[in-house]
């Protein structure tokens, strides 16, 4: 089941989405989380930009979801490009990590890299179900 690239992009998507509404109900306890010794107004800001953020990322996992009812060779394409994006935003996260410039939850360091794994998986495979 999970070799099949449809099936990968429903899950990509329902995930994405499902992160989208978690930034977008806690955006203010996410950026409180990050940045624990800024002030209320930095919380402010950053609260603002992770709800547009939320609204991106629910824009993205409502592509991929919607994306599973492609032909098999588009869903496979479009699942190897979501492996890309999930690598770029783990090689962002490990940069604020390394940077120091944030506090970043263990789940979301290890979420994107199993599910870039996953998608170059299921978009390299010839024969699927």
């Amino acid at each position: 089941m999970l070799n099949n690239s449809r099936v990968m992009l429903a899950i990509n998507g329902i995930l994405m989405i499902f992160l989208g509404i978690i930034f977008y109900l806690f955006s203010e306890g996410i950026t409180k989380d990050m940045f624990p010794d800024v002030g209320e107004e930095a919380i402010r800001v950053g609260s603002v930009l992770r709800e547009l953020m939320a609204g991106g990322v629910f824009f993205i996992g409502l592509l991929l979801f919607i994306a599973q009812g492609t032909i098999r060779s588009a869903a496979k394409r479009l699942l190897f490009g979501s492996g890309i994006g999930f690598l770029v935003i783990e090689i962002l996260l490990i940069k604020i990590v390394l940077d120091s410039f944030a506090s970043v939850p263990i789940w979301t360091l290890c979420l994107f890299p199993v599910l870039a794994l996953l998608a170059f998986f299921v978009s390299t495979r010839k024969f699927q179900d």
